[in-house]
């Protein structure tokens, strides 16, 4: 996930955790009763609940919600560490106003950490342009600072340069779960904001890969190591450490270095789907090639018949001399017959073929033939694959121009899911044109559409300049 991608399904369960611990856990139970009591079997929105729940906060919310629920965009601060005359002061300065002129109002777990460990924490309501927190006169030098040092917190937390160095270097070394997850995620921001860039944080996530065993971290690091992977280095780039980080998950996979030999089946599960992911070089698609041709678990990772399917899919991409070969033998494992039928639908978006794939894309256009919709979203994943991103491209101007129609024939989902099925392999600046072409010429264009995209194509606009 990037910032635009969270704000619908990551923002609305924040703002109530922000309510909870701004009025306390036991006004809010009382206000939820109330307010539920009072509009059982009736209508009631959203300021029907601030105005309950602001009669027991000292905070003003009816304030607060304006600028968290009804005004658009997100916070963004920087933090500082000063040394004032005696006492060292974190300044946290907010850098952005709501459209209305004014700031937001959140709490946040401030944590200053020094020799890996957290030797500051605190709650911290920030609230206008500036918030002063007084450090301990003896907590001396620091590694870094966290102004959001949790999931607590809302927005683009600005690091500071050195805090910026020292996580890109030492993240892995953090002895706190939660300040070590929180530290990940103030670097990935940093990386789709342009504070820092991609090989040196990918030598971050490559060292947090040999290490990391907390499953939440992990996850974290497997999603955003395959995001940095395809959308934010070159083809050069990726060829330099391909063999490096493919070893180090068949190292975890095949539990190769003291400290892995129990390595559970849901996080083997995590770093094979991850390598599935990012495979390149020739020894691990022939490895993965010899799994599939022998039906063979992944070295006591059962796969079924699914899992199958998928590795099937990634091979033809791979492997386009062995492509046909490939998926027909498949399909002619396949016993469900559902997923006979789904498998032959996909089947033409992983030709390698040109002519193959144009025909596939054009049968998209009519809304019979995207249906099922799951379907049809396979093939435009496998359609735009990363490594198909160039022959793709020209599929980018019609799915654009499809939109609308898509709207009125499809789930209220598939727009937003057909969108990032198709821009979510590109990373081009030709392919950000596109996208910035077609909404420039549509001044006038449905705004709940023009969002859509906008949220879809936020990495492809960051990466494709």
């Amino acid at each position: 996930g990037t910032l635009y991608g969270r704000i619908i399904y990551q923002k609305a369960p924040i703002v109530m955790r922000q309510l909870e611990t701004m009025i306390g856990e036991a006004a809010m139970r009382e206000g939820l009763q109330e307010y539920l009591k009072e509009f059982s079997f009736g209508n009631a929105v959203w300021d029907d609940l601030i105005e309950i729940l602001d009669k027991k906060s000292e905070v003003d919310l009816k304030q607060w919600s304006a600028a968290w629920v009804k005004e658009p965009g997100t916070p963004e601060l920087r933090s500082k560490v000063a040394e004032a005359s005696r006492n060292n002061l974190l300044t946290i300065e907010q850098t952005r106003k709501t459209p209305d002129g004014k700031f937001w109002t959140q709490q946040v777990d401030v944590k200053v950490v020094a020799n890996h460990e957290v030797v500051f924490s605190k709650r911290v309501m920030i609230e206008g342009k500036q918030t002063q927190i007084e450090l301990p006169a003896d907590i001396g030098d620091y590694d870094f600072c966290l102004a959001n040092g949790s999931e607590l917190g809302y927005g683009f937390f600005r690091l500071d340069e050195k805090s910026k160095t020292y996580l890109l270097n030492h993240v892995h070394e953090i002895k706190d779960d939660v300040t070590r997850g929180a530290a990940w995620l103030a670097l990935y921001e940093s990386l789709i904001r342009d504070e820092i860039e991609a090989e040196p944080f990918l030598m971050s996530l490559r060292r947090g890969l040999e290490n990391e065993t907390e499953p939440l971290n992990r996850q974290s690091i497997l999603g955003q190591l395959g995001t940095v992977y395809w959308k934010f280095l070159s083809t050069d780039q990726r060829q330099v450490h391909a063999g490096q980080i493919e070893k180090s998950l068949w190292d975890w996979i095949d539990a190769k270095k003291p400290g892995q030999e129990s390595v559970k089946q849901d996080a083997k599960s995590a770093y094979y789907k991850a390598l599935l992911r990012i495979a390149s070089t020739e020894e691990t698609v022939k490895r993965l090639y010899e799994i599939w041709e022998t039906e063979s678990d992944v070295n006591g990772l059962p796969l079924a018949e699914p899992d199958f399917v998928t590795l099937a899919y990634e091979l033809a991409i791979r492997m386009p001399d062995q492509s046909d070969a490939i998926l027909k033998k498949q399909l002619e494992r396949l016993k469900n017959e559902d997923r006979k039928k789904r498998f032959a639908f996909v089947a033409p978006a992983l030709s390698p073929k040109q002519d193959v794939r144009d025909k596939f894309f054009e049968t998209l256009k009519e809304a019979s033939s995207r249906r099922p919709e799951r379907w049809a979203l396979d093939g435009l994943n496998y359609l735009h694959h990363p490594l198909r991103a160039e022959s793709s491209e020209k599929y980018i101007l019609p799915s654009l121009e499809l939109l609308e129609e898509i709207q009125t024939t499809g789930d209220i989902f598939f727009p937003k899911r057909s969108l990032v099925s198709t821009l979510g392999g590109h990373r081009s600046a030709s392919a950000a044109n596109i996208v910035k072409k077609f909404l420039a010429e549509r001044p006038n264009y449905s705004n709940r559409l023009k969002n859509k995209i906008l949220q879809a194509a936020d990495l492809l606009l960051k990466v494709g300049k």
